[in-house]
């Protein structure tokens, strides 16, 4: 299982997986409108880009907006 060791910023949104999933399908969040990283609840780990296949323990996204 993947290390989630950095804190979540005050102006990070964080979703849930299905969340994520379902905003992307709708076109709601494409890269060129910020950076995601996979995580959990209050933790995540930027080596972990939110457009890629999330790593094992992973249960949330954190976007941060450009």
């Amino acid at each position: 299982m993947v290390e989630f060791k950095e804190v979540v910023a005050d102006y990070a949104d964080v979703m849930t997986l299905a969340e994520w999933i379902a905003s992307v399908k709708v076109g709601a969040f494409i890269p060129d409108d910020g950076f995601g990283c996979w995580g959990t609840s209050t933790h995540y780990n930027s080596e972990y880009d939110c457009f890629q296949q999330p790593p094992k323990g992973a249960t949330h996204v954190h976007w941060y907006n450009k």
